[in-house]
Parts: structure tokens; C-alpha cells; sequence
């Protein structure tokens, strides 16, 4: 196990690579199957710390970590690091979507107010950053209350969120407020007002 300040072998395929370049570390978790469907999504990352390039030998860099905020093991992924967008416009959804919370952070079994949470819909849905999100779970009436008759109720509000990032498939999204734990495979929906 590694962490901050430790000095570190890093093979690199990337031809781009200078001595004085950051990466984000990244620790490859579990296989991410939807809730409802059990498709097969892919394996859900998470972010560990940095590592910045200090000298290029003949086969590999070495590197000093910068940064940890977990358990950084031999094998773990390094990424460039993108531009970071700071300030995230509100936008309304150009339609109406709506989708599933698949993961979130691997070790938490509930989600709250401030947490990040992943949904199953992405750009190619038509779903952009600052788009708002409601999150809300169905309700189901009692034996008693459907006796002779056939009763719908309204879906329990759990919370709000904010996408944060979108990829073709999926999207990173910011609860903003929670009045519930909320659980992987809530659902979610666009707000058109």
C-alpha cells in the first residue's frame, strides 16, 4: 500500500507523457449490473489520489504521490487529469428523461445530501451538465387498500440532484438535498420547469 509523499515505478503507454505531468490514481472496483435489467454496465472506478512524474528512465517514470485520499495499491489505474469545470450553469433537460441511480460511492450502502451518486442515462439521452434531477422511489398501497380495486399512489420524494458530468451512457450527478436515505436503483426524472 501507498500514500502520499511515497515514491513510485510507473509504466506508461502514453507517448505524451513528460517528466512533471499529473494523473489522477484510480482503484478498479466491482462489475456495476442496472438494478432493474442486470445488464452488465461496467466497473465502477474510484478516484484514489495523484501522482506527478519526476524522472523518465529507459522503461519507466518515476513519480512521487501527491495526493491520497485512499488506498493506493500496485496496479492502479492512471489517468490524465481533464480541465475541471468550476462553475455549473443550471439548465433545463430539452426532455423529459427518466432513469435509474446505479452506484455511488462503493462504500456506502445510502446516499444523502452531498454525495455523488451515477445514473443509466447520458448525453446520448439527451441529458447535459446542470441538468436537475428529482429522485424519488415508488410507493406501493397496502393489501387492505387494494381490496376490490386497482390503486396508484404518487411516488415517495426522496431528493434532489444536479449532473455534474455526462458520458455517452451514464452521468455523474450531486445530491442537493435529501428528505430519505436514498438507495441504488431510486429513480430519477428530468425537471422540464
Amino acid at each position: 500500500m501507498m500514500t502520499q509523499g511515497d515514491e513510485v515505478f510507473i509504466q506508461m503507454t502514453d507517448n505524451t507523457a513528460e517528466v512533471g505531468s499529473e494523473y489522477s490514481v484510480f482503484s478498479l472496483g466491482k462489475m456495476i449490473t442496472h438494478p432493474q435489467t442486470n445488464k452488465k454496465i461496467g466497473y465502477q472506478v474510484t478516484w484514489r489520489g495523484q501522482v506527478q512524474l519526476t524522472a523518465a528512465h529507459e522503461q519507466v517514470y518515476s513519480g512521487t504521490i501527491t495526493r491520497a485520499v485512499g488506498e493506493i495499491t500496485r496496479g492502479t489505474i492512471l489517468l490524465a487529469i481533464p480541465e475541471q469545470q468550476t462553475t455549473i450553469i443550471l439548465q433545463r433537460a430539452q426532455q423529459p428523461l427518466d432513469g435509474y441511480i446505479i452506484a455511488a460511492h462503493p462504500e456506502k450502502l445510502t446516499f444523502a445530501q452531498h454525495d455523488i451518486c451515477y445514473i443509466d442515462k447520458g448525453s446520448d439521452d439527451g441529458l447535459a451538465i446542470g441538468n436537475m434531477l428529482t429522485i424519488v422511489r415508488p410507493r406501493n398501497a397496502s393489501d387492505l387498500a387494494l381490496q376490490d380495486r386497482d390503486i396508484i399512489l404518487p411516488d415517495t420524494l426522496l431528493g434532489r440532484a444536479v449532473v455534474i458530468n455526462t458520458d455517452r451512457s451514464v452521468a455523474t450527478a450531486l445530491i442537493l438535498k435529501s428528505s430519505e436515505a436514498i438507495h441504488r436503483g431510486d429513480l430519477i426524472y428530468t425537471e422540464m420547469n
